[in-house]
């Protein structure tokens, strides 16, 4: 007999968890997010030379961390992107594994802040992140 598992509190959960959760609850969003992500990279490297001349230095965040973690994202999107349109919990597993997952964060807020995003999907992001 499979033992039933209760639900972890909001502020339990890490953020593979947050990130399956939504992507369950949300799964019509994962091409769009997985394009969004990639457009997002695609407009970083474009503006990479600019970007990194006017970072603040003084920021938590350095430049060659935040390229580093674009890196991530292109190589996952190269290697999985068919897999991580279609399978919420691959998408959460991968996206949302170690660091990759401040960028993902940012990404996924963004797109949530779109015009074409609905209301439901915005108040779980703000919810969840």
């Amino acid at each position: 007999m499979k033992k039933e598992q209760d639900m972890k509190a909001l502020e339990e959960l890490n953020s593979t968890e947050k990130g399956r959760l939504l992507m369950q609850l949300f799964p019509s969003h994962l091409t769009a997010l997985v394009d969004y992500i990639g457009t997002t990279c695609k407009e970083l490297r474009e503006q990479e030379a600019q970007l990194r001349k006017e970072w603040n230095s003084r920021s938590i965040v350095t430049a060659d961390y935040w390229f580093d973690l674009v890196g991530q994202a292109e190589k996952l999107i190269d290697d999985l992107h068919f897999t991580l349109e279609r399978n919420p919990k691959v998408f959460a597993d991968q996206f949302f594994y170690s660091h990759l997952a401040v960028f993902t964060i940012d990404c996924i807020c963004s797109y949530a802040e779109t015009v074409g995003t609905e209301n439901r999907f915005r108040k779980a992001v703000e919810l969840l992140f």
